[in-house]
């Protein structure tokens, strides 16, 4: 396998612990309410505490070592200690967890490396370390970590769901905190990812009012960040 040193790839080999439990595949299953039932009307204190999408960067690793890193949205309950991740198929991120189906989601404020990630040129890649005892690694520079196992699999849709169990964590460093430049980057990342899906028009009209936040309230990370989303949105619908 591959061991990434400060940004360097270095040929290591597999240690016997590196082994991992394939994932449950398991089929969709759909809860429908009987006809002529009436749902019943919840009260606040009754409803379930429902699931939030946490826009963080995972790694995972193929069966070779080779490390990829993506930004994802897993689905973060509010309390808990499990995960749900939603890849695409055609994803390196859906292909390495079926092959070695553990990995690494990180908080990071780091938007440069998120957009970089989401349009495919992290280059040169961040430096990592590794978990030990498992074929996975982290991100050196990230605010908190968490290592998680794929438990079960549902292939049953376009978008793969995974359902993960946090194993370990760590964190590195505080959060910077929230940041309207940040989210302009973060939302610009989003359409840069469905520019082969939404219509011309849904993907520019966001840009303008996404630039004013980053130019208003963003440091130089934000701004690059944003000027390489934009021209790459732009330079695909050209």
């Amino acid at each position: 396998m591959e061991r990434c040193i400060r940004g360097r790839f270095v040929a290591t080999h597999a240690p016997a612990e590196w082994t991992h439990t394939k994932p449950r595949v398991v089929s969709a299953a759909f809860h429908t309410l009987p006809r002529g039932n009436t749902p019943r009307i919840e009260t606040v204190a009754e409803r379930p505490i429902l699931n939030m999408i946490l826009e963080a960067i995972v790694t995972t690793c193929d069966s070779a070592g080779r490390v990829n890193v993506a930004p994802m949205g897993p689905l973060v309950p509010a309390e808990g200690t499990g995960m749900v991740l939603r890849p695409f198929r055609t994803s390196t991120t859906y292909q390495n967890l079926r092959e070695n189906p553990c990995g690494v989601i990180h908080v990071t404020d780091d938007v440069l490396l998120l957009a970089r990630g989401a349009i495919g040129r992290i280059d040169p890649p961040p430096e990592l370390v590794p978990i030990p005892g498992a074929k996975a690694f982290r991100l050196a520079d990230c605010c908190r970590w968490h290592y998680f196992e794929v438990e079960q699999l549902d292939d049953s849709r376009e978008r793969t769901t995974l359902t993960c169990r946090l194993v370990s964590e760590g964190r590195v460093r505080d959060f910077f905190g929230l940041n309207r430049a940040m989210h302009a980057v973060v939302e610009a990342a989003i359409l840069a990812t469905r520019v082969e899906i939404l219509p011309r028009e849904e993907l520019l009209a966001p840009l303008p009012g996404l630039q004013t936040l980053v130019e208003k309230t963003g440091g130089p990370r934000e701004h690059e960040a944003f000027a390489l989303l934009r021209s790459y949105i732009e330079e695909r619908l050209s």
